[in-house]
């Protein structure tokens, strides 16, 4: 495999993750917006509004967490580890990946296996299979294992 393949990889991932989570902050603003302006200049409200802002918010975190992991924007305390030998550093690195690999796969299987359990519930007011919001953690945490492990392959590459 060409060594520059898993940058691009993981920038293309990255790119469609970042388009995909701007579309539904659009789609979210622009429910909001049609909620705020039927409550006040019409007196009255759609039942879906509410539930499709909660929806596209779920959904654009969980796509955009991938974003973050790569821009280095996830919430870490590392005040101890720069502070080891760089031996033991490489250790606590080495744990931290598969402790992170095995929390990922975990999530991703049973986030699916609920969500897919849920088809034949519908949602009050959009009245869509539950499925649809609640597969938001499992494809979102799915992409971010694929760029956690090619994050790590590229920095493996790198250190050599």
């Amino acid at each position: 495999m060409p060594k520059d393949i898993l940058p691009k990889l993981s920038a293309a991932i990255e790119r469609a993750c970042a388009y995909a989570s701007c579309s539904l902050l659009a789609l979210n603003i622009c429910d909001i917006l049609t909620g705020v302006v039927s409550r006040y200049l019409f007196h009255t409200s759609f039942i879906w509004t509410e539930e499709l802002a909660r929806y596209t918010l779920i959904w654009m975190v969980m796509v955009g967490a991938s974003c973050a992991h790569l821009r280095g924007d996830m919430m870490a305390i590392d005040f101890i580890l720069p502070r080891l030998p760089v031996k033991l550093q490489r250790i606590f690195n080495v744990l931290k990946f598969i402790i992170g690999v095995i929390v990922l796969i975990l999530v991703v299987y049973y986030g699916a296996h609920n969500a897919i359990g849920a088809w034949n519930m519908r949602t009050m007011g959009l009245k869509i299979p539950k499925t649809i919001p609640l597969l938001s953690l499992p494809v979102g945490l799915g992409i971010l294992l694929v760029e956690f492990i090619i994050y790590r392959k590229d920095m493996g590459a790198n250190e050599r």
